[in-house]
């Protein structure tokens, strides 16, 4: 009878207080613990941070060389000795260095390792602690869950934590997770009803954030469900909330109807946290400096090799400018520099002379480049791209642009956010594919995340196999059963599944709509279905295709409102584009949105840099202004899911505040 063997990679339980060491925590816990064995990954990018592997996790061995052996199995009686050591601690710790202990906890939440801080908050389970601390216990078991996306069971530890028992800082940052898990579950009312309980005067930082989640979750969500929630609520608080929400989904942001509601709900809503969502809008209508602008000057190449695209973001422009206020509209003057970039200074000087009160453009690479090198900006100049050096001040000069990298950055944030940490990532072999990919990288790195593994790879090739076999590990796999074979009598069967690498938690992949239906099949096939892969919405036309966007199933990608079609705001407006004018799934639908948006800017603009929480919920994506004057974009999230894209509105929901554990909090 044959005997069946399945080859597996072997469970290697990694070190909990290396990774506390390697955070900086504190030396008190770490002292005497040297029996747990430490676990190292070796990958392919030289300048990232040393690593350490979660102890639910598995690691694959060394590529095997000219004699295969099978690797030794980890003592399960170390391994025991390791945990039962730290039970022993957990009960002989004094209450100072329990404290410490649960720093080290927060710390290890906060560096996105969910299993690690679990399994250390279990050491503490039967163990005797006071009130105070086992408040806090069950204060960091909730954080723990709710950071896991577990809000369920988050909520349930929170519905029996004695609150009594926590200081005020710590009873507003549980009243926020429970605000969050009840988002998370989407009992939208429910939270709305709690966020009530919390005092804006206290605990500042953590109201503010505990009100953004709120405020983003309602504008993430259709006209119509905002509807049926407002129908169902009964408090004037949470109807407030809902009203606002509902008004920014369902009418053309800076139509007079949009401003005459805007400032109707304001009045009867004059001490609503929700308000400082609205001081933007309303102040741009207040503001006197608004009203002195009278005319705007648009620096755009109409005929030029980039006619197309000017003659898109002027459309953009004029529509907006079109639905707004006859009264208030400034004049619009067009300067047409075409192909003679080295002349943009002069048609700036122009305009100028013209008496614009505000300049927008101009597009192009060399023209902003151009622009960009003057020394001042007499008028204020909203520039459609970015200077050499992003980072660079200019008084009077924005940026504006949406470009790739910008976009491949919000992908870095996104997974980050997500909880993801360590990560590999494919990209095409061009030029433009190394610059985007170069970007995501140094913001990934920035964040803190980990890149393990990165192949370009072949635009002219249709089979990857030999690159994701590589970045899989899938070949250390086959050596791991040629290496159980060899250590087999020969009546042994061996029937064997190749498995991925299981030090990853996330895949960037980078590519055109072509190039990422051609690959995604393909990592699937590789063992990676299960892998989280993020792509840039290049994946995505805006234009529906059920059947060939079934090879992009599981992408998360994110994209404009205006492209996806997402919210009654967008919707509206779309409705009244004039038909020759609507460029469905092209590139310069996306230049009409982006020309939208640069005449929503110029009125709002001034009281964005003034109050830099401030966004505009733009077309190409809610809008902010960073000290360095760029606008920056958030866009809105989507998987794909039998072939259409599904809006994670609440995948994902922000961190908790950290949680000040000092014997003597300031409150």
């Amino acid at each position: 009878m044959p005997r069946y063997i399945f080859a597996g990679a072997v469970v290697q339980w990694a070190a909990i207080i290396r990774a506390a060491l390697f955070l900086g925590c504190t030396a008190a816990l770490l002292s005497g613990i040297i029996g747990i064995a430490y676990v190292g990954v070796a990958h392919s990018e030289t300048n990232a941070p040393p690593s350490w592997v979660n102890p639910d996790r598995f690691t694959d061995p060394p590529p095997v060389t000219a004699e295969p052996r099978l690797p030794a199995a980890p003592s399960s009686t170390r391994a025991t000795l390791s945990w039962d050591f730290l039970d022993h601690m957990a009960r002989a710790l004094t209450p100072d260095q329990r404290i410490r202990a649960f720093e080290t906890i927060e710390s290890l939440l906060h560096a996105g390792q969910f299993a690690s801080a679990s399994k250390l908050l279990e050491r503490f389970e039967g163990v005797t602690l006071d009130r105070p601390q086992s408040a806090l216990r069950h204060l960091l078991e909730a954080k723990t869950l709710y950071m896991s996306g577990e809000y369920k069971k988050a909520l349930r530890v929170l519905r029996r934590l004695p609150n009594r028992d926590l200081p005020p800082h710590h009873q507003a940052t549980a009243l926020w997770l429970e605000t969050g898990s009840l988002l998370g579950v989407q009992q939208i009312s429910e939270a709305l009803k709690l966020a009530r309980n919390f005092a804006p005067n206290t605990q500042q930082f953590v109201s503010a954030s505990l009100y953004e989640m709120v405020w983003n979750t309602l504008r993430s969500m259709p006209a119509s469900e905002l509807d049926q929630l407002r129908v169902a609520v009964t408090d004037p608080y949470s109807a407030a909330w809902l009203t606002l929400a509902n008004l920014f989904a369902s009418d053309p942001i800076s139509s007079q109807n949009f401003n005459r509601q805007l400032a109707s709900w304001q009045l009867r809503n004059p001490d609503h946290p929700a308000n400082r969502y609205v001081l933007l809008h309303i102040a741009s209508q207040a503001n006197p400096a608004h009203r002195r602008i009278r005319q705007v000057a648009l620096l755009l190449p109409i005929t030029s090799s980039f006619t197309e695209a000017a003659q898109a973001i002027r459309d953009g422009f004029l529509f907006l400018s079109g639905q707004s206020d006859p009264l208030t509209r400034p004049l619009i003057r067009i300067y047409d520099f075409g192909d003679q970039t080295e002349l943009i200074r002069a048609y700036y000087d122009a305009a100028v002379r013209d008496q614009a009160d505000f300049i927008v453009g101009p597009v192009g690479p060399a023209a902003v480049k151009a622009l960009a090198s003057r020394n001042e900006f007499p008028v204020p100049t909203l520039l459609l791209g970015n200077f050499d050096h992003p980072d660079a001040v200019r008084s009077n000069a924005y940026q504006f642009s949406l470009s790739p990298e910008d976009d491949a950055t919000a992908v870095a944030e996104r997974a980050f956010n997500d909880g993801h940490r360590r990560v590999v990532a494919l990209y095409p072999d061009t030029l433009q594919g190394r610059r985007i990919f170069a970007a995501w990288r140094h913001k990934w790195q920035e964040h803190g995340g980990i890149l393990i593994q990165s192949h370009a790879y072949d635009t002219s090739v249709s089979d990857h196999s030999q690159i994701l076999r590589a970045l899989f590990h899938l070949d250390h796999s086959g050596a791991r059963r040629k290496a159980l074979q060899k250590t087999l009598d020969s009546t042994a069967q061996l029937k064997f599944l190749a498995r991925r690498r299981q030090d990853i938690d996330a895949l960037f992949l980078l590519g055109d709509n072509y190039q990422t239906r051609l690959i995604k099949p393909q990592i699937d096939f590789h063992h990676a279905h299960d892998l989280v892969v993020y792509s840039l919405n290049s994946n995505y036309t805006g234009t529906p295709d059920p059947v060939k966007d079934l090879d992009l199933e599981g992408i998360v990608f994110g994209d404009m409102p205006w492209v996806l079609k997402h919210g009654g705001s967008s919707q509206a407006l779309r409705h009244r584009v004039p038909q020759q004018q609507l460029r469905n799934g092209t590139v310069l639908d996306r230049l009409f949105a982006l020309g939208m948006d640069a005449y929503g800017l110029i009125h709002n603009i001034g009281e964005m840099q003034r109050n830099p929480d401030l966004a505009y919920p733009g077309m190409t994506g809610d809008l902010s202004i960073t000290a360095t004057g760029r606008i920056r974009r958030r866009l809105e999230w989507f998987r794909m899911h039998r072939g259409k894209p599904v809006h994670l509105r609440l995948a994902t929901l922000p961190t908790p505040p950290r949680l000040d554990l000092k014997s003597n909090p300031s409150d």
